[in-house]
Formats: structure tokens, sequence, C-alpha cells
């Protein structure tokens, strides 16, 4: 949403350079759109590694219980630009019952893993808000990275705690031997 906003912002720039402009005008319009093209691929790329982040969150906090997973669809249709404001708070709920689930089932406590999921909540409102006010898009971004780096630092201390309780002996189930 935001990329799209800078995208839009650059062409109306090129587009009034081109109405406006003089002898240099069509050299400055292809650096104007050659920096916007390199910019959406940046943004689209870093897109991608934060819906990974995610993705491999949820991967790590599987349930038994295959309803109470997030779906990878909702998750990687964030990328789609006015359908991730549905799919942002929505994947961000499913990920936190997910987890409150994986904490029961696996027997932890949420004091020594919490889910910070207002980096989320930050995020979404930031993303929204730089639609009518664009300087949200600072605080969209904070809390991207907050929440990016809260999920890579959460998803590898649970996947340390997971590989040491399964190099853990298990306790001998009574066999009646007769």
């Amino acid at each position: 949403m935001k990329a799209l906003l800078v995208l839009f912002s650059l062409m109306t720039l090129a587009g009034n350079l081109l109405a406006y402009g003089d002898d240099n005008t069509d050299a400055v319009v292809a650096g104007i759109l050659g920096f916007s093209f390199l910019f959406m691929i940046a943004m689209f790329v870093l897109e991608i590694f934060f819906l990974l982040a995610q993705h491999n969150f949820a991967k790590t906090i599987a349930t038994s219980n295959p309803e109470l997973n997030t779906s990878p669809v909702w998750i990687w249709t964030q990328l789609i630009p006015l359908w991730s404001l549905i799919a942002i708070p929505v994947t961000l709920i499913k990920l936190n019952n997910q987890y409150q689930a994986f904490l029961i089932e696996k027997g932890l406590s949420p004091i020594e893993l919490p889910f910070k999921i207002y980096w989320g909540w930050i995020w979404y409102g930031g993303m929204v808000l730089s639609i009518f006010i664009p300087i949200f898009g600072i605080v969209s971004l904070v809390g991207l990275i907050g929440f990016w780096i809260h999920l890579n630092d959460l998803t590898k201390k649970i996947r340390a705690m997971l590989a040491v309780s399964a190099t853990e002996p298990q306790p001998a189930q009574n066999a009646n031997v007769q």
C-alpha cells in the first residue's frame, strides 16, 4: 500500500516534469521512473522475506488440531493490495489464537515465551492510517520491523526449546511383559 502511494507520487512528479519541464526533463523523468521501479522491487522482496518469517512462525507453532493452525493462504494473500486490509488483521488474530493453543498443548508458559502481538497491530494501524496521513507510514515501518524481529526471535526460542525437549529422555512406559 505504502509502496503504491510512493510510486503514485513519483509518477505524478514525473508527469509534471514532462508537462512543465525544460530540455533536461527527459533525463530527470527517466531517473525518477528508474528509481520508482527499483523501489518497488526492493519493497516486494522485503515483503516476501517478512511473509516468510510469518510462515515459518506459523509452521513452528503448528498444533495437533489443524483447524487452529493458520493457513498459509492467509499469510500469502497479504501480497494482494486491497485484500491485505482484510488479510493482515485476520492473520494476526489467527496467529495469536494458534500461539495460545500451542502454549496449552505443549504446557509452556506465556510469561517465558511472550507473543508481542501489539507489534503486528502497530504495523497494521500505521499502514491503514498512512492511507490518509502519509507520515503514519513511519509508524507502520517501525511496527513492521518490530514484528519481524519479534517473530524471528520467538521462532528461534521455540525451536530451541522443542529441540531440547526432543533430546531429553522420555519416561519409561509401563510394559506388561508376561
